[in-house]
């Protein structure tokens, strides 16, 4: 009886190695598939396609639509979303004008300082942080033409935490 369970033990070893290795080998070829269909569409200009393509292969999930939350954390049905949304904004966009007096005299203290020290220039002259770099990824606009390095910002967006760990090295020297 032992003999038969070892016996069946190393043909299952071996059936899951071969599993195993069988979709290691096709989920390198799927990638490789991808790369190139990638290079096709670059080269079709269809960056659009090309950022798609690149999401895919970084297997990132990006949830579209999340649930509504009341202020005590209760999920919404469809129309209590609407409610939601409509009282969260009105809550933003409308407030009270009580602040533009006090806005208005910022403006003007901060004009008395400038006229103050024209000659005097504030420049940040620290290195860039990671999380810098991240925020100034995500602020990029998509749909944008490429610049002399003929990056696309989607691309640069796709995944901000690689990509800040690559620029952070270059901005340093920069």
């Amino acid at each position: 009886m032992k003999q038969q369970q070892i016996s069946t033990q190393t043909q299952y070893s071996e059936i899951n190695k071969r599993v195993k290795r069988s979709i290691r080998r096709d989920k390198r070829n799927w990638i490789n598939e991808q790369a190139k269909l990638e290079e096709e569409v670059e080269k079709k200009g269809d960056i659009r396609e090309v950022c798609n393509i690149t999401r895919k292969l970084s297997q990132r999930k990006f949830r579209m639509n999340r649930p509504v939350k009341t202020k005590a954390d209760m999920l919404l049905t469809t129309q209590e979303e609407l409610k939601r949304r409509e009282e969260h904004f009105s809550e933003i966009f409308n407030k009270d004008d009580n602040n533009v007096g006090s806005k208005q005299e910022m403006r003007s203290i901060e004009e008395e300082d400038n006229s103050e020290n024209e000659n005097e220039t504030e420049v940040n002259l620290d290195l860039p942080t990671k999380t810098e770099i991240q925020l100034a990824l995500s602020q990029l606009k998509n749909g944008k033409a490429a610049g002399l390095d003929n990056i696309y910002p989607e691309v640069l967006k796709v995944d901000p935490e690689i990509t800040a760990e690559m620029l952070c090295p270059l901005l340093e020297k920069i």
